[in-house]
């Protein structure tokens, strides 16, 4: 079992809970997740970041040499449930893999307008 070394994954469109962070994504939207600076990159070579839910591959990013600053990132709609999940995401350069710290994400599901 590998420890964490990286910070937790960032989620603008969420708000605080208790126990993580609460969603209000709807069936056919996209969840954006902000992925923070990675630090100690080397200047040659490509960068991977791996979004996982519930430890499973749901976005990948391939960053280049010239890339600084946080990574956007958008979890397709059918990665997403209404339910809590798991969100973790792996960095992996020149075949060594770091991992982050989970954040809990609870999706309400989008609300719909009363007329």
């Amino acid at each position: 079992m590998s420890f964490p070394t990286l910070r937790q994954i960032e989620i603008p469109q969420g708000s605080p809970n208790a126990y993580g962070i609460t969603v209000q994504i709807g069936h056919f939207d996209r969840l954006e997740v902000v992925v923070p600076e990675i630090k100690n990159r080397p200047t040659f070579g490509f960068t991977t970041v791996k979004v996982n839910i519930d430890g499973n591959p749901a976005q990948s990013v391939v960053l280049g040499p010239e890339h600084t600053g946080p990574v956007l990132v958008e979890i397709p709609p059918y990665a997403v449930r209404c339910c809590w999940q798991k969100i973790d995401y792996t960095v992996t350069i020149f075949g060594n893999e770091e991992h982050s710290e989970a954040v809990m994400v609870l999706n309400e599901g989008k609300k719909s307008k009363s007329v």
